[in-house]
């Protein structure tokens, strides 16, 4: 924004996130907002705010019966896994990291450089099948209330595990972006320009719809249609998320997060975006791609879709 408002020329933007101090359980979301006297607070509204995000994933899969099932969710995170695996031991994320010294887990005397993200593990669908389910069902009555969720389930309990979300994980991204003519003037060759973005705001119970409307609004800004999109980072805050908005736009699994998502990689919500877009770019460049979208849900009912332009083609 700010270079499109002509107020900078370049600007370094950074985000980080350490997930694994973010307290999961036991929070009183009324706490935050008890002494709020604003005139623009509605508590039966804005408390939506604060769904638990395990189980906006859940409403998103109940309200899309039958579009998706938990296997559906299982495949593509363990897809997820293997191919993230893969792309680490061809060193693909190499050009993207930058090592850093920490130390071993439970012993900060044993030194260690990080130069991986570490949650990539090779996996099975019939491994992730078996993980504790994590969220708790609606039993929407559309769907046939309880009944028809356990008919259709085969179990009352929810979908949403460890297998088919991201993990918690500590990350940190850094991007410098930088108007064209600057760019050229420095003799800066871009990895990719940024052609337009969208947002959008949705019901924040159901907050992974966000990238279907965010990502309708970049395609219609720039003039471009899904089919004109070679390749796709969807963030995969939930395997759920990824495949809703594959199945809105009808993108074709060998598009999307080929190098491995979210729910291998992790989602340091902070540095997600910009690590998704980083990423997107080398893909253009290495496949000799043109167009593709980086997009993603925001908790609290937001979606955001960046489109980016390979300018060597």
């Amino acid at each position: 924004m700010e270079i499109m408002t002509g107020h900078s020329k370049s600007v370094l933007t950074t985000g980080f996130e350490h997930m694994t101090r973010v307290r999961g359980k036991g929070i009183d979301p009324n706490l935050s907002t008890a002494n709020n006297k604003s005139k623009f607070y509605r508590p039966d509204l804005d408390i939506q705010t604060l769904f638990n995000m395990l189980q906006t994933a859940q409403k998103l899969y109940e309200e899309e019966v039958p579009t998706f099932t938990k296997e559906d969710l299982d495949k593509f995170g363990v897809r997820s896994h293997n191919r993230a695996v893969q792309s680490q031991e061809k060193g693909w994320f190499k050009e993207e990291i930058i090592p850093i010294e920490g130390h071993a887990p439970g012993n900060v005397e044993e030194k260690m450089i990080i130069d991986r993200d570490m949650t990539p593990r090779k996996s099975t669908v019939e491994a992730v099948s078996k993980l504790r389910r994590i969220s708790t069902p609606f039993f929407l009555e559309k769907n046939g209330g309880k009944e028809g969720y356990i008919e259709r389930e085969g179990t009352d309990e929810g979908v949403i595990t460890a297998g088919n979300s991201s993990p918690l994980n500590a990350g940190a991204t850094a991007a410098v972006l930088m108007d064209a003519e600057e760019a050229k003037k420095k003799g800066i060759l871009p990895m990719a320009r940024i052609v337009s973005i969208g947002w959008a705001g949705v019901d924040p119970t159901v907050m992974g719809r966000g990238p279907v409307p965010a990502t309708q609004k970049a395609l219609d800004y720039a003039g471009l249609s899904a089919n004109d999109i070679d390749y796709w980072e969807i963030n995969e805050a939930f395997c759920i998320v990824a495949l809703n908005c594959m199945d809105k736009f009808n993108i074709p699994e060998e598009k999307v997060n080929i190098m491995g998502g979210s729910t291998a990689i992790g989602h340091p919500l902070g540095s997600t975006m910009v690590r998704l877009t980083g990423t997107l770019a080398r893909i253009l460049k290495d496949k000799k791609a043109q167009y593709g979208i980086a997009n993603a849900c925001i908790g609290g009912g937001q979606g955001v879709a960046t489109i980016i332009e390979n300018l060597e083609i």
